[in-house]
Formats: C-alpha cells, sequence, structure tokens
C-alpha cells in the first residue's frame, strides 16, 4: 500500500515539474525568476504555518483508529480546527504584509498583489496536507493517490492556463484554484 503513496507523491510533483518547465519556456527567465520567488516565499511560510498537522494526523490516527475510535474522532477534530485556524492566521499574516514582503524583502513591489493571491493557496495547501495526514494515519494510499494525480493534473492545466491569460498572477491565481 505504501507503493501507492509514493507512486502519487512521484506523479504529483513529476507533474508540478512538467508544470515549472512550461511555465519557464512561456514566461522566460526574469518572469519565471519571479513566478519562482513567490512559490518560494509562500512555501516558506507554509513550514511555519503547517505546525507539524500532517504528521501529528499520520501518527496520532495510526496509534488509536483500530483501538479507540472516540479518541481517533477528537484527535481528528482537533487537528481539523487547528489546521483551519492556523492557515487562517497564516494566510491573513501573509495577506496583510505583502506589500511589506514583496517590497523590502523582494524588491519587487509590482508583486504585492500576487502574494496576497498566494496567501490563498498557502491556506489551501495547509488544509490540504492535513488531510492527506489523516488519511495516511487511517492508510488510505491509493485515495491519497487519486488526490494527488488530481491535483497533479490540475496543476498542471491551471498554472499553464493561468500563465497565458495573465503571466505570474495568473500562475498564482491557476495554482490556488
Amino acid at each position: 500500500n505504501l507503493t501507492f503513496s509514493l507512486l502519487g507523491s512521484i506523479t504529483e510533483r513529476g507533474l508540478h515539474f512538467i508544470a515549472f518547465i512550461l511555465a519557464a519556456r512561456m514566461m522566460g527567465t526574469v518572469i519565471f525568476g519571479e513566478l519562482g520567488i513567490l512559490f518560494s516565499t509562500i512555501s516558506m511560510f507554509g513550514v511555519f504555518g503547517g505546525f507539524g498537522l500532517s504528521l501529528t494526523g499520520t501518527k496520532h490516527v495510526a496509534q488509536y483508529k483500530d483501538t479507540d475510535k472516540v479518541k481517533t474522532g477528537k484527535i481528528i477534530g482537533l487537528l481539523e480546527l487547528v489546521s483551519v485556524i492556523a492557515s487562517l492566521i497564516i494566510g491573513v499574516i501573509v495577506y496583510l504584509n505583502a506589500n511589506y514582503v514583496s517590497s523590502h524583502l523582494l524588491h519587487a513591489p509590482h508583486l504585492a498583489k500576487t502574494l496576497q493571491v498566494g496567501s490563498i493557496l498557502l491556506a489551501s495547501n495547509l488544509l490540504l496536507e492535513t488531510q492527506k495526514g489523516i488519511l495516511t494515519g487511517y492508510e488510505k494510499f491509493r485515495f491519497i493517490l487519486l488526490i494527488n494525480l488530481v491535483s497533479g493534473v490540475l496543476t498542471l492545466l491551471l498554472i499553464t492556463l493561468g500563465i497565458h491569460w495573465s503571466g505570474v498572477y495568473g500562475a498564482i491565481v491557476g495554482a490556488s484554484v
């Protein structure tokens, strides 16, 4: 079953890799660099916003799913509540500080609006990763494979369409959907 999880991760990351190859071809080096720095910035905030909830979900659900279903339900409820609160807080922090981050840290004030849209991407990724951790605890590897496959295909399509529609901003919007 773990093979399905590995296959899902490889598929999702492979499709993301293809999306970024296409993005580089479509955008050119400077604009693609802006996209890369935005995704890196969003990912950095994600590390702080995740609070290890995915791993916590995996550990505790796997530990109690067979022996104490009530406790497992409470753990999942708490994880989902903390995940929603954390993703909202980190998303709002990124949104409200996008002007400062883009102007003073990235030295690209024109990316502020795009970083604000990226805060939505950040919040949704944090929620999704917590859910994947819970599913991993339940050993639902085939379902995780399906989620990763759909995510990878949607990311490939939406980022490519977003770039065609509106460059870096469109790519971030596409990745946020």
